[in-house]
């Protein structure tokens, strides 16, 4: 069901923020789903019937399970968020999860999808980050008392290694890390102290 395929290559590496806004200013669909080059879909339903279940709940935003496995993409190593975690995502306030998602990042960034209508309400991906995406959008929404709607289902088979693991982290990608709580945390916190201490604990 493809009706067009762009694709846009780049002079230089721009870095995965400026990218995927450049690649979601050029699509023209009413829903962005975006798969990194270490992931697959979980199945062939899984498009289809995460748009029904966007058409459903009328959800702007939308993160569901992935599937963590090997590097090989034959070993299943577990499954994120964690059940406790889903639990979280779909009972506690947006202030509430602000302030656990500083301790733990506990949204897979693999299994967002949204509509472009978000993208109108909230804006691109800050291009102050170079390689982080999805966290400083997540801390964003919920620091404006936004909503992130769960899907109870694995939508993503996510292969572990990349640059985001913790033996493969990068200094861009640590730059990104710390500068997350200069950025975006600390200007939203209600106890910035405390919450230095948590995030960079984690």
């Amino acid at each position: 069901n493809i009706k067009e395929c762009i694709v846009i290559q780049n002079a230089d590496n721009l870095g995965t923020v400026k990218s995927l806004n450049n690649a979601i200013s050029k699509s023209k669909g009413e829903l962005i789903f975006t798969l990194a080059g270490d992931d697959c879909f979980a199945d062939n339903l899984v498009l289809s019937e995460w748009s029904k279940a966007f058409e459903d709940t009328s959800a702007d935003i939308m993160v569901a399970f992935c599937e963590e496995y090997d590097f090989s993409m034959t070993r299943r190593i577990g499954i994120r968020p964690y059940e406790k975690q889903a639990e979280i995502l779909k009972t506690k306030s947006a202030r509430e999860l602000f302030e656990l998602y500083i301790q733990e990042f506990f949204v897979p960034g693999c299994c967002i999808a949204r509509t472009k209508e978000f993208v109108k309400k909230y804006g691109p991906h800050d291009e102050r980050f170079r390689l982080i995406e999805d966290a400083p959008m997540i801390l964003k929404i919920w620091s404006q008392n936004g909503v992130i709607n769960f899907w109870d289902r694995v939508a993503i088979k996510h292969r572990t290694g990349g640059v985001s693991s913790s033996e493969n982290i990068s200094v861009p990608y640590e730059n990104d890390l710390k500068n997350i709580f200069e950025l975006v945390i600390k200007p939203n916190s209600n106890n910035p102290k405390r919450d230095k201490k948590r995030y960079f604990r984690y």
